[in-house]
């Protein structure tokens, strides 16, 4: 009995701290900026939101099952399907369908801002099993970080599945109690989903910090003696599983753009592939 009390505390404890740290979450980075004082919103969505009501008036003719393939409105007519930053399988613009703009950002803000705290603690706790209290703060420190915060703020819309980050990792290093191929492979599967909806829902420049971020959190458990054998099967799988479902976007995408060769648009002082990809470790590292 001593044991399932203390059980319900701890469950009472995280919930309590759950909904002190999104209540003020929403009252520091919410509420007061959809809109702001002035009545305004962040430039950034001046250009999401027109996307959203093309999204939403094609899902009013045709329905989610037809490809969104091309949209006649903005600037004269653009590709939707092919365009990587279209969100129009994403729950922003799901939300949209059935409610307005700003309420659906507010809904969409307040939920990733959810996911991202529970995959932290979740991470935190049972996979890096570290105590009750070290692993809200752990969750709350990922809720309050900047990078999601601001970028919602000023419209960067298709950042908002950076907060799923957490719970990739979870999936791919939570060490199972009884294992076995279906469970290894439901972990897999779940990672992999949530991946390609970072994908899908226009984040594809949060794939390679994602990709970088989860692999210094496998780092992390090693030097913590977690096991890692497994969960790179189930990383692999995932990356597998992800390339797969991305495949009818991403080949669309590409097939778009080498339609419109860019070689002659030389980037000043990059000489070549090598050192393209030096200058981000030089600026980051020296």
């Amino acid at each position: 009995m001593k044991a399932l009390s203390k059980f319900f505390r701890q469950r009472l404890y995280l919930i309590a701290s759950f909904i002190v740290l999104l209540t003020a979450y929403y009252f520091i980075f919410v509420g007061p900026f959809f809109p702001n004082r002035n009545g305004g919103l962040g430039h950034d969505y001046e250009m999401w939101f027109p996307r959203m009501l093309a999204g939403v008036y094609y899902f009013i003719t045709n329905g989610v099952s037809v490809i969104p393939w091309f949209t006649p409105s903005c600037c004269g007519g653009t590709v939707f399907f092919a365009n990587p930053q279209y969100l129009f399988f994403s729950i922003p613009q799901f939300l949209n369908f059935y409610f307005d703009p700003i309420v659906s950002i507010k809904i969409t803000t307040m939920l990733f801002a959810a996911l991202g705290f529970l995959g932290s603690y979740l991470l935190m706790r049972r996979t890096f099993a570290l105590k009750e209290i070290t692993a809200i703060f752990a969750g709350g420190l990922f809720l309050f970080n900047g990078f999601f915060a601001y970028r919602m703020i000023i419209g960067h819309l298709g950042y908002h599945s950076f907060m799923l980050l957490p719970l990739i990792s979870y999936f791919l290093l939570q060490p199972l109690t009884a294992r076995g191929r279906t469970q290894e492979l439901a972990m897999g599967v779940i990672a992999a989903l949530l991946s390609s909806y970072v994908f899908y829902s226009g984040g594809v420049h949060l794939l390679l910090p994602i990709l970088l971020a989860v692999s210094v959190i496998f780092i992390l458990a090693g030097i913590n003696h977690r096991e890692l054998k497994y969960p790179i099967y189930r990383a692999a799988l995932a990356v597998f599983l992800t390339l797969l479902i991305c495949s009818s976007k991403l080949h669309v995408a590409l097939a778009t753009l080498s339609n419109f060769s860019r070689d002659y648009y030389l980037l000043p002082g990059i000489d070549n592939i090598f050192y393209a990809l030096w200058v981000p470790i030089k600026s980051l590292f020296f």
